[in-house]
């Protein structure tokens, strides 16, 4: 289905389907409802995944320790050991050239760039 990334997509459409239980539950109850995973309609779960993995920028969620088959390009995001608490201070992602480039063409009205 997905990339590396892709399981990230996953957690997120659980934690959309679970979001009102979790905001009234405690941290143990919390722990208890991950364990049972009530009620979840895996439908939706695939289908909110798949739907936010294709509308967000791949370099926004790049993994640098994941395995990566071919070295990155010239326009690819590339993180250094130095980087991390830069990118941590950070408010916003980092999009690559590739991927701003791709907004641009295909979504030129939601695009802001500063």
């Amino acid at each position: 289905l997905g990339d590396h990334s892709y399981p990230l997509f996953i957690g997120i459409a659980i934690l959309k389907q679970l979001k009102s239980t979790l905001l009234k539950s405690g941290f143990n109850e919390c722990i208890l409802l991950f364990s049972d995973l009530p009620d979840i309609v895996m439908e939706t779960c695939v289908n909110d995944s798949e739907s936010m993995y294709q509308f967000t920028p791949k370099s926004v969620t790049y993994r640098k320790f994941a395995l990566h088959e071919e070295e990155p390009g010239e326009f690819d995001l590339k993180y250094s050991d130095d980087d991390h608490g830069e990118v941590q201070a950070e408010l916003y992602p980092r999009l690559s050239v590739y991927d701003l480039i791709r907004l641009l063409r295909d979504r030129p009205a939601s695009v802001a760039i500063l």
